[in-house]
């Protein structure tokens, strides 16, 4: 995992591509989300320490490969994180993944990335699952979130697949309206 930080640009690049025994090399739901949410929390931090509280962009790859989707017990568990992190699979609908990468992008505010940040972590995964070919349920999918952030939070670990992603903020050399 690698962070990049810089006035204008928040990075995270992780790779999650764990054999995991019975299953096989797989990539993690839960990670993922995860991964977007500990994005968006830093993002805030760094840009709040430098009173930008404006717009800024999340840009997300997913890069999938031939990995599988780990689920386990009661649904898509974490592998990184905790394995006590999970996603319900009632989310998932149907399809398959039918791509190897996905993309989702989308605007947020101060707001966004801080108060409604289960809302945004879900907009951003359900455009991720979507590219890949999933139906989503995304009203499950904004609750399981937010189960998922309350549980990552009370664990005190609030710290797959390659997943690649950018929040670039726009005019943080200005100051806020």
């Amino acid at each position: 995992m690698s962070w990049m930080f810089s006035p204008r640009e928040v990075a995270l690049v992780s790779q999650v591509n764990v054999p995991v025994t019975g299953f096989g090399h797989s990539w993690s739901l839960a990670d993922v989300a995860l991964n977007i949410a500990f994005l968006l929390c830093a993002a805030n931090l760094l840009w709040a320490a430098l009173d930008f509280y404006g717009e800024a962009r999340v840009a997300c790859e997913l890069k999938i490969e031939k990995l599988k989707l780990y689920q386990a017990r009661k649904g898509f568990y974490s592998i990184f994180y905790n394995s006590e992190l999970y996603v319900d699979p009632g989310i998932i609908k149907g399809g398959s993944a039918l791509n190897s990468m996905a993309t989702a992008e989308l605007g947020t505010t101060f707001i966004s990335r801080a108060g409604e940040l289960a809302g945004t972590v879900s907009t951003d995964t359900n455009q991720l699952l979507r590219s890949l070919g999933y139906y989503i349920d995304l009203n499950m999918l904004r609750r399981e979130v937010e189960r998922l952030l309350h549980l990552a939070n009370n664990s005190g670990r609030f710290v797959g697949v390659e997943c690649t992603l950018w929040l670039r903020g726009r005019s943080i050399d200005q100051s806020p309206p």
